[in-house]
């Protein structure tokens, strides 16, 4: 998942915010960036150079000019983290950065652009800045605005206005920093170890975890655990339960999710 928006949009502290709140899942952040990272202290269980390791069994690095190799180094990391985030430049064009997601190993999760509700009017009409601004909003899968709090009624109508005439389809949520993450259980009826595969290689950009037991179509169960584009499946002879498929808020509804799923069973 790439985190992208302007100078000062917020995109750092919502990377703390991930990591803080990570439902269990093992993060990575690669954070290609000007200056220095500013990962929330009591987060660092301990650094190694530009490398950060998490108490939680997350990580968060500094990347230079070379962020093809580090993404190929972490995807390569074993055990597997289940999630890696990209901080991208506040001057840079994310949707550029896509092809990278899509690297050996790598699941592409889509591109959450921040966008700053004091601001984006300013931004968005000033002549040296405006045409970077309004591409990061239009390639973006999702927008989150932050420092609505801040923001003057006539700001935050302003930054609705510009959001919408740019990209009027795209889903927008207000500043939420606590947790970007959901779940839902889904029953699931009985599958063939094909059918499975099947369904989750059409998983939708923000499902990042699935787990749970699936009846056998031959009886008994399977014990499912899908993370960021892995799909592992094996025998068991545990009673079938729910799924439970974790997926990022700011790109996916549960409606959305539930669809997903029952269109897939029912095909």
């Amino acid at each position: 998942m790439i985190v992208g928006g302007y100078l000062g949009a917020g995109k750092t502290t919502y990377v703390n915010a991930l990591l803080a709140n990570n439902s269990g899942l093992r993060i990575a952040v690669m954070v290609n960036d000007f200056g220095s990272l500013s990962i929330d202290a009591s987060l660092i269980a301990n650094t190694n150079g530009s490398t950060w390791s998490l108490a939680n069994g997350c990580a968060c690095c500094e990347v230079g000019d070379d962020l093809a190799t580090a993404l190929q180094q972490v995807a390569a990391t074993i055990p597997p983290f289940d999630l890696v985030v990209i901080e991208a430049s506040g001057v840079a064009l994310p949707d550029r950065m896509r092809p990278l997601c899509s690297l050996p190993g790598l699941h592409d999760e889509g591109t959450v652009v921040l966008v700053d509700a004091t601001d984006i009017g300013r931004l968005s009409s000033d002549k040296y800045v405006s045409s970077i601004v309004k591409r990061q909003i239009q390639r973006a899968d999702a927008i989150i605005i932050t420092k609505s709090d801040l923001a003057s009624p006539e700001q935050a109508s302003r930054a609705n206005d510009i959001i919408n005439s740019l990209r009027g389809e795209i889903p927008v949520v207000g500043e939420d920093h606590e947790d970007p993450h959901a779940a839902i259980d889904i029953a699931m009826p009985s599958q063939s170890l094909d059918d499975l595969t099947e369904i989750f290689n059409n998983c939708p950009s923000g499902v990042v975890r699935a787990k749970g037991l699936v009846a056998r179509t031959d009886g008994g169960s399977w014990l499912l655990h899908y993370a960021s584009g892995r799909l592992d499946v094996s025998p068991s002879d545990h009673e079938p339960t729910s799924v439970t498929v974790i997926f990022i808020s700011a790109l996916l509804s549960a409606t959305e999710t539930q669809r997903w799923l029952t269109g897939q069973l029912d095909n």
